[in-house]
């Protein structure tokens, strides 16, 4: 939330393929904003009347290939139109860079390429911009787990926050008329 909204609810949906338990309890047990988090299968956040009802969709679980295309045309559609986006570490594996088939709608709303990405182990995320919103009070932190990087880059019109080495993995864009951010470090 942004612009004194901090204490309403952000109503969060995070697609789980069966990792994404510990992301809902973190975002739910947050001091800092109001978060109310769900897990959500496919068939439950597939149509424009169903992320409706949600702020937020968080998506980067491992295994949720599958999930993820079944979303996508409605996932899209939605953010374009103003809802937000957050991808996690996992995201560029899982819509296009370990198969053959790009899921070109999910790449037209993450702020990154999708055709490659690279896995470093126990980086520092490197904070580029500390002013802006998805970063302020932020400095750089080493991370005991893994990190993927836009290894392609970020899109033309997005803004890179922070980086791993000279990498993409904090990234901010406004596909339409929505918001989204890509976050490399494995969440989900």
């Amino acid at each position: 939330p942004t612009d004194g909204a901090a204490s309403a609810v952000v109503r969060v949906a995070v697609l789980d393929a069966g990792h994404a338990y510990q992301a809902v309890g973190q975002l739910n047990y947050s001091t800092a904003f109001r978060f109310q988090a769900t897990s959500v299968n496919a068939g439950q956040i597939d149509t424009l009347a169903e992320l409706n009802a949600y702020d937020v969709v968080v998506i980067g679980d491992g295994d949720s290939r599958q999930a993820m295309v079944q979303v996508a045309p409605a996932l899209r559609a939605w953010v374009e139109a103003g809802g937000g986006l957050v991808a996690t570490g996992g995201t560029v594996r899982v819509a296009g860079s370990s198969y053959n088939t790009l899921i070109t709608d999910i790449d037209a709303v993450v702020p990154v390429r999708m055709a490659v990405c690279v896995t470093y182990g126990s980086p520092t995320v490197h904070f580029l911009d500390t002013s802006h919103p998805v970063t302020q009070g932020l400095s750089d932190f080493g991370i005991s787990s893994q990190v993927e990087v836009a290894y392609s880059g970020a899109d033309a019109d997005a803004t890179v926050l922070a980086t791993v080495d000279i990498w993409p993995s904090v990234v901010v864009g406004t596909p339409g008329s929505g918001r989204s951010v890509y976050l490399g470090p494995a969440y989900v």
